[in-house]
């Protein structure tokens, strides 16, 4: 019987922000994972087992939507060195820094699909556990679950 992790992440607008590769790091995915799960600065124990379970599987397999650049912009961000300027905020406009950004477009309804073949049978039971949908920050949503094939 073939055993796999499925998660599916979908970006509701169709863009993304993010710096670097496509389709974006798994890496990322578990950034956000930890943020869902956080309760101010703590997680809570049985979150922390999940997340070291899940940190143990193979890497996954990924499918991603097709996608395509789309018009980009540049917005001017402090740059994160106040000290530059003495710390006073009155001069933060003295260390602005342009960012590029461009949004990398794609079909909204076509999630990213991240499968681990060969998972346990059962991840530890806690809000990361499967059939429990959860919202991150941003855009995104991500739904978990077991898939079996006999």
């Amino acid at each position: 019987m073939l055993r796999a992790l499925l998660i599916s992440v979908r970006f509701h607008e169709g863009r993304y922000y993010g710096a670097g590769d496509w389709p974006p790091a798994p890496a990322r995915l578990f950034q956000a994972f930890v943020a869902g799960a956080a309760r101010g600065g703590m997680l809570a124990g049985e979150d922390v087992a999940a997340l070291r379970w899940l940190e143990e599987l193979r890497p996954p397999v990924i499918a991603a939507p097709a996608v395509r650049t789309g018009s980009g912009f540049r917005n001017y961000v402090p740059n994160n060195d106040l000290d530059a300027v003495g710390g006073d905020l009155r001069r933060i406009g003295e260390i602005r820094t342009p960012k590029s950004i461009g949004p990398r477009l794609f079909d909204a309804a076509q999630p990213f699909l991240r499968g681990v073949c060969g998972a346990a049978r059962r991840g530890p039971r806690s809000g990361l556990s499967p059939e429990r949908e959860r919202h991150g920050h941003g855009n995104g949503l991500s739904a978990a679950r077991l898939v079996e094939e006999p």
